[in-house]
């Protein structure tokens, strides 16, 4: 059975019982929080050092879910492509290299679970050194 209309991480309550050809059963009492997308990164920063960025966060809620990637997003200030590294699902750092010295670069992050993308965290700005 489908039941159409739940919402994502709200707590549901069913009362379910089985009708046979002998009759109805005992009706039980169950809940279910169907997964949702994971929150949005909370507090992410970001340092220099010798042409990496060290990026870190705080890992937001599942949603309900494990979640199973983490995606950085570089690019240059003003570039409009972003490119896009991944990191472990439970990791809360990462560390980028190959960055030009005095260059300023933006960064944001993404948590992915089963259920899909979760919303960007704030674009971070830092200079390379």
């Amino acid at each position: 059975m489908v039941i159409e209309g739940l919402r994502n991480g709200v707590l549901h309550w069913f009362r379910v019982s089985v009708v046979t050809e002998l009759g109805i059963s005992q009706t039980r009492s169950v809940h279910v929080v169907p997964a949702g997308l994971p929150g949005v990164v909370d507090g992410p920063t970001a340092f220099e050092e010798y042409e990496h960025l060290v990026v870190t966060w705080n890992r937001p809620g599942d949603g309900g879910s494990p979640i199973t990637a983490v995606y950085l997003d570089l690019r240059q200030v003003g570039s409009v492509e972003w490119q896009s590294f991944t990191a472990g699902p439970l990791t809360t750092t990462a560390r980028i290299g190959g960055l030009v010295s005095g260059v300023e670069y933006e960064v944001r992050v993404t948590m992915e679970n089963a259920v899909g993308l979760g919303p960007v965290s704030p674009i971070l700005q830092v200079v390379a050194r």
